[in-house]
């Protein structure tokens, strides 16, 4: 079982959680990790940066396969649908944008918030998704039919 920690120094962390020790690292050459999750098979590793960027990594390799672009302001926070087709992104300019993990485009824009959305869920079926804004409007959606 694997950990994943992201740094202000655009390194990636990979744990082993039985013994806590490092697996291994990721550079994503000195670009700020704000936000990291693990495709639901363990398969895929996406972080999110502050230059609006994702990297998605190859778990097992450490190798950076793709870098998804489309966004207006940093990447505050991922999420993988279950099945692990779709990936949501929120970030720093009010909306959740939805990618086509294996087709590596986007399918989605969702608007909807006035505020930075700083989380987001999707629902067990991958059908909803819950997304949730800050301080300056303190408010969660609940898309639904994605």
């Amino acid at each position: 079982m694997l950990l994943a920690s992201g740094s202000r120094d655009g390194t990636i962390v990979l744990w082993n959680v039985r013994t806590g020790k490092e697996r291994c690292t990721l550079n994503s050459n000195g670009l700020l990790v704000n936000t990291v999750t693990f495709s639901p098979d363990g398969k895929l590793l996406a972080s999110g940066h502050f230059d609006q960027t994702i990297g998605l990594w190859d778990v097992e390799t450490g190798s950076r396969i793709h870098t998804f672009t489309g966004h207006w302001g940093r990447v505050n926070a991922l999420a993988f649908s279950p099945d692990g087709t779709t990936m949501a992104s929120a970030h720093f300019e009010n909306t959740v944008v939805l990618w086509d993990v294996g087709q590596r485009t986007i399918v989605d824009i969702l608007k909807g918030h006035r505020g930075r959305v700083l989380t987001l869920a999707f629902s067990p079926d991958g059908h909803k998704l819950a997304t949730a804004s800050g301080k300056e409007e303190n408010k969660i959606i609940i898309w639904q039919k994605l």
